[in-house]
């Protein structure tokens, strides 16, 4: 088959792409196991066995993944080929980002080369769509949902998302539209078991054919009845895993705020977020963003107010903002308008800031023709891009490929990225906690139990701070100061084993071993497979029976 020349040159924007953010990432293949990574992949049975094939599938429900069964499989792959070396969960999250940022430079070249709204922009179709997939790829905000191994679940999402799209666009120019639907259907599938924020999917594709297509949603689903059903049974899926899972549809933690005070601070993070996007400065892998009081957050309210109703505006004229406005809400939304214990993750922006970068692409290329008409310099109707706008547009992709390449630096370990994160936001519980426990791992016992006070100052009514900051001083030899923290971390959280696990060695140590074993117990009873506690348990009864049995000899 013969390459024409604009099929050649795909190919060369496609592996520069490649390239460029194999580059940007290849720092990123040693970067440890961090955070969430502990209990979803360290501690998570379910992903050491490949075999039998649903067993990945049982996902546990401790974990963070119930309702994620996909991104528990691909764990399960990871872990079946390198174990906990991490260098093969790096790999496959480069490759999940390489293939979303593809096909979203196809998605917008499709989308100009094939729908009325895009014709103006037909013979800039590739540099275009190179120009916003070039800045999106190698943005570093991206560096979350990239090199943070859990956020696959994000990135994973992000890229079957795109391909739910793609495919059905594709349906909607092909002469074999069922095939394409049918495998838009099936990404649709792929994506709701990644992260259940996949399931505004449908109405957007709505959206998008009522934008660019010209079609009335009812229109469109009478002419493509394969697609939306096989959507809708997608939706049915999601629902059923939401009820059956511990997953954000279904479940909203226990949180110290009120609704209206989430949503009110939202409105401060998504102005945050923009921020990002157009000035990547200051990221870190937690904010632990405060709760906003209305004296602080109404200009963040009002600027939310203009700008959804700005596109639902531009959105009843078939307007190309209105959809891009619209897709950047919509895939917001649910962690927006529903109350998480985290107000603020720079990986929930993976998708919605596709669209704020198809906006500044597009407001500089339709800039640029504004004011070269005004000079009379506008040679036809259709649009041009100089030479130097390119080399601009190189340039900050180069720019943003070196920020994310230092940012990638930060992930370099566990001390790193915490050191990083109490920088950044001096006030944040979980930075000092999770500086605490990585200096322990290290061994520097009396730095990590001067983090652990700090983190309990900040927020004195963490279970798991307590039970932490008693394990190293466990660890001190001095479990007459950690029996403290033990007993109140059961007393905020009374299911947390570990806690009484850890107090059950503190007793035991101290020679208490009754109230040693009755404790063990306890912690077994709230997690029954657990065989360290199992041993410790045996371990004190047999000391317990032979301390009885010196007793009686005496």
């Amino acid at each position: 088959m013969k390459v024409t020349r604009s099929g050649r040159q795909i190919y060369w924007a496609a592996a520069a792409l490649i390239v460029l953010l194999i580059v940007a990432y290849g720092n990123s293949f040693t970067a440890p196991f961090i955070f969430d990574d502990t209990i979803n992949i360290m501690e998570n049975s379910s992903i050491q066995k490949l075999w039998p094939l649903w067993h990945p599938f049982n996902v546990p429900a401790d974990t963070g993944l119930t309702g994620r069964p996909l991104v528990n499989f691909s764990l399960a792959i990871n872990y079946a080929v390198s174990k906990g070396n991490t260098w093969s969960y790096h790999a496959l999250n480069l490759i999940i980002h390489i293939l979303a940022t593809l096909t979203f430079l196809g998605i917008i070249r499709l989308t100009i080369m094939t729908t009325e709204k895009g014709a103006r922009y037909l013979n800039i179709a590739l540099p275009f769509s190179f120009a916003c997939a070039l800045l999106w790829g190698l943005h570093p905000m991206h560096t979350q949902a990239v090199t943070y191994i859990i956020q696959r679940c994000e990135s994973l999402m992000g890229l079957f998302f795109l391909l739910t799209f793609y495919a059905a666009i594709r349906g909607r120019q092909s002469e074999s539209s069922s095939r394409w639907h049918l495998l838009s259907i099936m990404f649709f599938l792929l994506a709701v078991s990644s992260k259940e924020v996949a399931v505004v999917c449908p109405v957007l594709l709505l959206i998008y054919e009522w934008v660019f297509e010209g079609h009335h949603p009812w229109h469109a689903i009478r002419q493509s009845p394969l697609l939306y059903a096989g959507l809708v049974l997608g939706l049915i899926v999601a629902t059923i895993m939401a009820a059956k899972g511990n997953t954000l549809i279904s479940r909203t933690e226990t949180i110290p705020f009120t609704p209206v005070s989430y949503w009110i601070t939202q409105c401060q993070v998504i102005f945050h977020y923009l921020r990002l996007v157009v000035w990547p400065s200051g990221l870190t892998i937690d904010y632990g963003w405060p709760m906003a009081p209305m004296r602080e957050a109404w200009p963040s309210m009002l600027g939310v107010l203009i700008a959804l109703g700005l596109s639902v505006w531009a959105l009843r004229l078939r307007n190309a903002a209105g959809f891009l406005g619209l897709w950047f809400f919509m895939i917001l939304a649910p962690t927006s308008l529903i109350p998480l214990p985290d107000p603020a993750f720079e990986q929930r922006m993976y998708l919605p800031s596709a669209a704020i970068i198809i906006l500044i692409v597009g407001a500089a290329v339709n800039t640029y023709e504004w004011s070269q008409k005004q000079l009379k310099l506008w040679p036809g109707s259709r649009i041009y891009i100089p030479a130097g706008a390119i080399a601009l547009v190189i340039c900050a992709g180069l720019i943003f490929a070196f920020l994310t390449y230092q940012r990638n630096f930060d992930y370099r370990s566990d001390v790193a990225i915490w050191s990083d994160t109490i920088k950044k936001r001096p006030n944040n519980f979980r930075g000092y906690h999770g500086l605490g426990l990585a200096l322990s791992n290290r061994g520097r016992q009396e730095e990590a139990l001067k983090c652990l006070h700090h983190a309990l100052i900040l927020n004195p009514h963490n279970s798991y701070a307590n039970n932490d900051a008693g394990f190293i001083l466990l660890l001190m030899n001095r479990p007459h100061e950690a029996i403290p923290f033990f007993q109140k971390a059961i007393q905020i959280k009374d299911k947390n084993s570990k806690a009484y696990n850890n107090l059950g060695a503190a007793l035991a140590q101290t020679g208490n071993l009754k109230e040693a074993i009755f404790h063990f117990t306890q912690a077994l009873r709230i997690r029954p497979e657990s065989i360290s506690v199992r041993d410790n348990l045996i371990k004190a009864v047999a000391a317990y029976e032979q301390s009885g049995s010196e007793h009686r000899d005496n």
